[in-house]
């Protein structure tokens, strides 16, 4: 999956309520973003993640009970 917007750092996968300067309407970006990370990882969907800095092409696993992005 290419997150394109919905994902601008790799610390709003464990956090998805944090939302970036970039969400014009923030409650519906958390509810957008929560909605695709559990797309994401219900499906086990590699992700290209644009925004994160390189490597920027991973899964979401689970750490400790907390989702995280892992690179490839």
């Amino acid at each position: 999956m290419i997150l394109g917007d919905v994902g601008h750092s790799p610390a709003q996968v464990p956090e998805p309520d944090w939302s970036a300067g970039a969400d014009l309407d923030q409650p519906l970006g958390r509810q957008s973003r929560q909605m695709v990370w559990d797309r994401i990882e219900q499906e086990g969907l590699t992700v290209c993640a644009g925004h994160f800095l390189p490597p920027n092409i991973g899964r979401f696993v689970r750490v400790e009970g907390k989702r995280h992005f892992r690179a490839l």
